[in-house]
């Protein structure tokens, strides 16, 4: 009987540094596609096993196998047109390392996990694409009023407009969409309270028990499609228009939500309890063609001959500064509480690193080690709590201007400011206001590097602390300041 096995690529170099080239004839590529105009990867599929390279290094690319589960949703799904969900067939693979479904969308038409916050976030996938997600309100029919839809495009070009490197490349005409997914969403009524899916902060929740719901859900459920649908059929009008067009496999995947508004309308809605509206279509965008065809190779950054002004990432970018952005690219910080005794819920933070505000890699922008029930929202085993954060390129990007060189110097500085999420707590843990003393272990992985401390978090309302200096990158800044110093001592003895 014949049986089909799956090689490793680090297999097949085995096998074809033991029995040379013509070994090659009996190793059988899986599928390989290739990215979309402006897309510099190409793509492979072995069993359920994902793997990217770069187009330029030709009919031999050095394969890199994708082990984050946002980037092997996008390949999966966006590549190779696969159902949504398919990344969690990875034969283990799906949950190795990276963040755990960094997008938070909500898949096959149901409320699975926490919609997204707006803003921008670096697409797993592809180091060219951004992630770009923008909420409105709008009707079911989203052209019966063109002020909604004026509010949402002055929003997302605002965010556009807020990234150095988006802006340079809207400004340069090399945007275009990848990818985009629409989250509908209807408050919780239709001709009498019908049961929510997600809470009004838009995070699952499931219905009252014992309580009745009158109303019609299904046709709840489809206004919230409609919402969606209808916002996508404006867009494939108003992009193009802003020369930001549809790539040529883009599927948009539509989704819905009925979200808690009190089971009335969001007119009607007691905003005090209930501050977030229901009738919204939440929408994420990946935006591609970002520093198209770029390279990295000599000493500044380039599209093709011709340097591109990349705002945060000038053109005049040296080597070494390129090596430092590639030391803080990707690396994962965790705030965490790991000891014993620790039960309560005045322990939130807002974490900063080397000045920049980090989103936990779940979409909240703090830190909770509250294990009493409010905010208790990290990953928890037993009494402990744990917050992982991802340095994404923009926000590494962040961190080689000469400003933020000089400042850090190569170091992870990691800071922490106490905050009040609950006004009903500001009595805070101490009964003067603010946050429990002391009970945070910080981690990090920079670089293939560990560093992990003991850290004595603040513990007044808005106080910020330092919890750790890691000298993550410093090999590289004093390799860049020991270059300045040598050409400085060659210019002054001439």
């Amino acid at each position: 009987m014949k049986q089909n096995f799956i090689l490793t690529e680090e297999e097949k170099r085995n096998i074809l540094g033991l029995y040379g080239k013509s070994s090659s004839k009996i190793i059988t590529e899986q599928q390989v596609k290739q990215g979309a105009s402006g897309d510099p990867y190409q793509y492979k599929k072995e069993g359920n096993i994902y793997y990217y390279a770069y187009k330029r290094e030709g009919a031999n690319p050095q394969w890199r196998q994708q082990k984050n589960p946002k980037g092997i949703e996008a390949i999966c799904t966006r590549i190779f047109g696969e159902p949504a969900g398919c990344s969690t067939n990875q034969g283990g693979g799906a949950n190795q390392g990276g963040v755990a479904n960094a997008s938070g969308v909500l898949s096959g038409g149901g409320a699975g996990s926490a919609v997204p916050s707006d803003g921008i976030k670096q697409l797993a996938v592809s180091p060219d694409c951004i992630n770009v997600v923008v909420t409105g309100s709008f009707d079911a029919n989203v052209n019966s009023n063109p002020a909604n839809i004026t509010s949402f495009i002055n929003n997302f070009m605002s965010q556009i407009n807020s990234n150095p490197l988006l802006k340079s490349s809207y400004a340069a005409g090399t945007l275009y969409v990848g990818g985009i997914k629409l989250t509908g969403g209807a408050s919780n009524v239709s001709g009498g309270a019908v049961p929510p899916e997600v809470d009004n902060n838009y995070n699952p929740t499931t219905p009252t028990p014992g309580k009745v719901y009158p109303g019609n859900a299904a046709k709840n459920k489809t206004l919230a499609g409609q919402r969606a649908n209808s916002l996508y059929s404006e867009l494939q009008k108003q992009l193009p228009a802003m020369k930001i067009n549809f790539g040529p496999n883009v599927t948009p995947i539509v989704t819905s939500m009925v979200v808690d508004t009190g089971g009335v309308n969001d007119a009607k809605r007691n905003t005090a309890k209930y501050p977030n509206p229901g009738q919204i279509v939440k929408c994420e965008i990946d935006l591609c063609g970002v520093n198209a065809a770029s390279s990295t190779t000599g000493a500044t950054v380039t599209t093709g001959s011709t340097p591109t002004n990349t705002g945060s990432t000038p053109t005049n970018l040296t080597t070494t500064q390129i090596e430092i952005l590639d030391c803080f690219k990707n690396a994962t910080i965790q705030v965490n509480y790991t000891g014993t005794g620790h039960k309560c819920n005045y322990a939130v933070y807002e974490i900063y690193v080397n000045g920049v505000k980090l989103k936990r890699t779940t979409g909240q922008d703090y830190a909770s080690l509250n294990n009493n029930g409010d905010f208790d929202n990290a990953r928890k085993e037993g009494e402990h709590r744990f917050n992982e954060f991802v340095i994404d390129k923009i926000t590494a990007t962040s961190f080689v201007n000469k400003e933020s060189l000089y400042k850090y110097q190569g170091n992870l500085q990691i800071d922490a400011k106490c905050v009040l999420k609950n006004p009903s707590l500001k009595d805070g843990w101490s009964k003067k206001g603010g946050c429990h003393d002391g009970v945070g272990n910080i981690a990090a992985e920079v670089n293939g590097k560990e560093f992990s401390v003991n850290a004595k978090t603040p513990n007044k309302y808005e106080e910020v602390k330092n919890l750790a200096n890691f000298p993550a990158c410093k090999a590289q800044y004093q390799k860049m300041i020991a270059a300045e110093q040598f050409i400085k001592n060659k210019v002054n003895t001439k």
